[in-house]
């Protein structure tokens, strides 16, 4: 890694007043209407990508699973066809159009598995957020995963997720808060509660947002097998 930003296209933004209360940006003087994109590479067999807005290239350096964007990056409200290319090979991996509204905020997430690795692109759900508390949401993109329950110190958060449900249900893109500090996470089968992946100390800092999702597949034991990852969205 160079130390420069990953991202080319825009700089990435950290709209720490007005992320949360998305109305304010309408009222700050100088800026001009924008959108704002977080970018997550969750597909865990998915070699290194490159990625392009409209034909043209946003990232600076191949762009590797468990990698985001490290903020939101600032781009002008449009309608945009979002390609995924391997970055060795050229090869065509996913693609995804969606339109990009004024004032919004949006994560867009490579998931799924080779050979058919897919895209999402959600708009962000602040309604519950905190600028006290830290705010969190988890995403299941383990493709081979049956349901499972996801406890927060050892209290049920959810007790049946699937993967990519959120996409049939908007409510579990929202952002949730919690108590700053570190904090255990679990996921349990449904059927059997077995543990299924567990981390002891996830650090939740106040004021900030986060993405956790699962990927990888549970019938591995090597890198690609079953893990939490954490996204800081800002």
């Amino acid at each position: 890694m160079s130390g420069k930003p990953i991202f080319i296209l825009a700089i990435p933004i950290f709209l720490l007043t007005s992320c949360l209360k998305q109305a304010a940006i309408k009222n700050t003087p100088g800026l001009s209407p924008q959108t704002g994109l977080f970018i997550i590479h969750g597909a865990a067999d998915v070699p290194a990508v490159d990625i392009f807005a409209n034909s043209q290239q946003v990232n600076r350096e191949s762009f590797v699973y468990g990698q985001n964007s490290e903020g939101y990056l600032a781009l002008t409200p449009n309608l945009y066809t979002f390609n995924f290319n391997g970055a060795e090979s050229g090869d065509h991996l996913a693609s995804q159009s969606d339109s990009l509204g004024v004032y919004k905020l949006y994560s867009l997430i490579l998931y799924d598995s080779l050979p058919n690795p897919r895209l999402m692109c959600i708009q962000d759900n602040f309604s519950q957020a905190s600028t006290t508390n830290s705010n969190w949401r988890f995403l299941d993109l383990s493709p081979d995963i049956p349901w499972m329950s996801v406890l927060l110190d050892h209290t049920v958060v959810f007790d049946s997720r699937t993967f990519a449900d959120n996409l049939g249900n908007p409510a579990l893109d929202t952002f949730m808060q919690v108590i700053p500090g570190n904090h255990e996470v679990t996921l349990q089968y449904l059927s059997s509660g077995d543990t299924v992946q567990y981390q002891s100390a996830i650090s939740f800092t106040a004021g900030n947002i986060f993405t956790l999702f699962s990927a990888g597949s549970g019938l591995r034991n090597d890198s690609l097998g079953l893990k939490l990852n954490l996204a800081q969205n800002f």
